[in-house]
């Protein structure tokens, strides 16, 4: 399960892994393509401004990222994350482009 989501297959399961097998009653989501790579996050040379939106998108959308801040510390990478998982997304905890056009577009419902 863990590779199948593009992260290391470590056998124990991290929080932000539970919370997404907990709120999926066990099942995992679909994995659609490769996940994003801190390369293609580079690639997005989000500045200060960008790295607030994702921020405060990912906190409108339920995704606590720990404080509003500009800066992509812990607490936004399991925001990112744990966003990724639940959209069936690899959950590396960093965006490519068309993840980033997904996360801009959608609205909580």
């Amino acid at each position: 399960w863990q590779v199948s989501r593009g992260e290391p297959a470590t056998g124990y399961l991290t929080r932000a892994q539970f919370d997404v097998l907990k709120g999926s009653g066990g099942t995992a989501p679909v994995v659609v393509g490769g996940g994003a790579t801190a390369a293609d996050e580079a690639g997005l040379n989000l500045g200060a401004v960008e790295r607030t939106e994702v921020q405060t998108r990912l906190a409108a959308l339920g995704y606590d990222p720990r404080g509003i801040d500009g800066k992509f510390g812990p607490g936004t990478r399991r925001a990112i994350s744990a966003w990724q998982g639940d959209n069936g997304l690899a959950a590396t905890g960093y965006l490519n482009a068309d993840q980033l056009s997904t996360l801009r577009a959608q609205r909580r419902n």
